[in-house]
């Protein structure tokens, strides 16, 4: 029996991989899947470059990216001219989080909250450093996710606490009031926040708005809009931790790849705002699809998603359903599609069955697969 959250994350989806694999059968769709449909790719190609780089050949390190165009970027996320903040890239956001928790273990934090939905490889990785987790998971009320009532008492004195924007594959973003109690919560106190905004729109940012000075930020651009061959991603730090990170992105990470390199060039141009309302264009039509068929089947979704991605909710079956591996062979035999479901991710249990769906994925055959889904999960028992 698979064991969810207790079990390596990639174990789980080298099963249903398996599974998937052993029906040879190239029509199966994958739901969850994070790569967008063809039909997304060849709409966005046309004005996504190629290589804003003339010199693909040297190794560029982050530490190397010159001044100015590390201004455009924290000016263009919404940091202004802090010259308390400084930055350093990386490739991909799973590196940047790699380097977030290695500095964490170099500046002696040995306990973390993870408020959750989250990232499933920030506890695995949290967990190979020796650093302590616990999770404290958010509770849906309607359409949105709310911190438990006794939160402040959880959360005070926490050695550090990391959060997620929007809420993990739900689209979900935090409101004003929320970002306006963790200031307080935080202010005068030593706890240390990280804010993975990986898949945050870089106008939906909340980590400019927090006030404390012991934030780390990471953020990728390119990421939040589907698009995962040319990005990069970015971490924001205190400037105290400068050579922790400079000295060890360089032993775990090595340089910049020239995918990463045209993506910080990109983002810094104005094609990435025409980029941006494209992706957004797409995002919005078949979003439109997709709740067609929600609606029809009055299926819970994330009716506050304002992403690429959002959840469907099954309450008829526990968070937990696809743990058993035969139920996940069941649905994958009778609907022809499979899914990542959210309790790798801790989500609330209370929300029954959850997986999320990739807006970019979307195509006549998906649209087919999820109707079958919908039935086939809304029939059990």
């Amino acid at each position: 029996m698979l064991r969810g959250n207790e079990m390596l994350a990639n174990t789980f989806l080298e099963d249903i991989e398996s599974i998937v694999s052993a029906r040879n059968n190239h029509d199966l769709i994958n739901l969850s899947d994070w790569n967008p449909s063809n039909k997304f790719i060849q709409s966005v190609n046309a004005i996504l470059p190629t290589s804003f780089i003339q010199n693909g050949i040297d190794y560029i390190f982050s530490s190397e990216i010159n001044d100015e165009i590390k201004n455009k970027v924290k000016f263009k996320l919404g940091f202004g001219e802090n010259k308390s903040l400084e930055l350093s890239f990386f490739d991909s956001g799973s590196l940047s989080i790699v380097n977030v928790i290695h500095l964490l273990s170099k500046i002696g934090i040995h306990d973390i909250t993870i408020i959750s939905p989250s990232y499933f490889s920030v506890e695995h990785i949290c967990k190979d450093y020796a650093i302590n987790c616990r999770h404290v998971e958010l509770e849906k009320q309607g359409p949105s996710f709310i911190l438990p009532n006794n939160y402040d008492k959880i959360l005070k004195n926490c050695q550090c606490i990391w959060l997620t924007n929007p809420v993990y594959c739900t689209g979900t973003y935090w409101e004003e009031n929320f970002i306006n109690n963790l200031n307080d919560l935080i202010e005068g106190t030593d706890t240390l926040l990280v804010i993975d905004e990986s898949l945050s729109e870089i106008h939906r940012l909340i980590s400019p708005k927090i006030s404390s000075r012991r934030c780390i930020t990471i953020t990728s651009p390119h990421k939040a809009l589907c698009t995962n061959g040319i990005k990069f991603s970015v971490i924001l730090f205190p400037s105290q931790y400068s050579q922790i990170i400079d000295t060890w992105s360089d032993i775990l990470t090595g340089c910049l790849s020239l995918s990463a390199l045209t993506a910080i060039h990109h983002f810094i141009s104005a094609d990435y705002d025409d980029y941006l309302l494209c992706v957004k264009k797409i995002v919005e039509h078949n979003k439109q699809a997709v709740l067609k068929i929600l609606k029809k089947y009055k299926i819970q979704y994330d009716t506050l998603s304002n992403s690429y991605l959002l959840s469907i909710y099954f309450l008829n079956l526990p968070y937990n359903y696809f743990d058993e591996k035969t139920n996940i062979i069941k649905f994958i035999d009778s609907t022809a599609a499979y899914v990542i479901p959210n309790s790798r991710n801790h989500f609330p249990k209370s929300t029954g069955l959850s997986f999320r769906l990739n807006l970019c994925s979307v195509s006549e055959k998906y649209l087919y697969a999820l109707e079958r889904a919908i039935i086939y999960l809304g029939n059990l028992k």
